[in-house]
């Protein structure tokens, strides 16, 4: 798939990305007010080769929701 940025993307979450926005799985849309801004996000979360989309809330949310849903299966 194409990519308006042309990053590695490490986020397990990451979706697409386009001029100043970037989606992520369940419909969630960040977008910047600038470039400057949405390279600075997309850098230190989306594509962080540090492992910095762990600190992203939506992205932090998201994994917390289905290591619920792997429990409430495990437990059934």
């Amino acid at each position: 798939m194409g990519d308006y940025w042309h990053k590695n993307w490490v986020c397990p979450f990451f979706v697409q990305s386009g001029m100043q926005r970037v989606s992520c799985e369940g419909g969630c849309i960040q977008k910047f007010p600038d470039r400057e801004t949405a390279v600075r996000f997309m850098d230190e979360y989306c594509a962080s080769p540090c492992g910095g989309w762990k600190s992203c809330s939506v992205a932090s949310t998201l994994l917390q929701y289905y290591e619920r849903k792997e429990e409430d299966r495990n437990e059934r």
